[in-house]
């Protein structure tokens, strides 16, 4: 997990959020990595027979906790990153809570056509993605990181308008399950 190749664009794409080049590029770049570890998890769950595991399963139905556990990991990740001395240490950790175990579990649901696995894992990836991205965003513009190219404030508005409407419509189903994840802990 420690050289997963998925960190480095989804920050990108946090620090690129007022630069459409950048964005795009971020975004090809997370599409590739996304792929490439997708695809190793499939062909390592067809080689090695894994019967359903509760590490698996949790994997598919993200609640808030998993919200906030990607956000907060963004925001060690990024301050790792900004500081002068070099660690990847933090940053590992990141990744290693909140990238990697889902695209896995995502890579299971496939290898054993268990596709609630493959769903559910799925938007736990995206989730941690946006999230990660995100805590990029709001660390850089509190350390008043320079901005590539002028953005005038009505595209400032528009952007924090649309990243809004995003993390709501991500954490929307996280509550649900969260939700439901309390009344089964009270019946219980």
């Amino acid at each position: 997990m420690l050289i997963s190749p998925l960190m480095g664009p989804i920050v990108g794409l946090g620090l690129g959020i007022f630069d459409k080049k950048l964005i795009f590029k971020a975004l090809k770049n997370i599409g590739v990595a996304t792929f490439i570890s997708l695809i190793t998890a499939v062909i390592f769950f067809y080689i090695t027979p894994t019967e359903d595991a509760k590490e698996l399963y949790a994997r598919t139905q993200p609640t808030l906790l998993d919200l906030f556990v990607a956000f907060f990991g963004g925001v060690a990740g990024i301050l790792a990153a900004s500081r002068s001395i070099t660690t990847n240490v933090v940053p590992g950790v990141a990744i290693a809570t909140a990238l990697m175990p889902p695209i896995c579990t995502a890579g299971y649901g496939i290898a054993s056509g268990r596709w609630e696995y493959f769903y559910g894992a799925s938007y736990l990836y995206l989730m941690n993605c946006i999230m990660i991205s995100l805590a990029a965003t709001v660390v850089c513009l509190y350390l008043r990181y320079p901005k590539f190219s002028f953005v005038n404030e009505s595209k400032k508005k528009k952007v924090r308008a649309g990243i809004g409407i995003i993390v709501l419509a991500i954490s929307i189903p996280s509550a649900f399950f969260y939700y439901n994840l309390l009344q089964e802990n009270a019946q219980n």
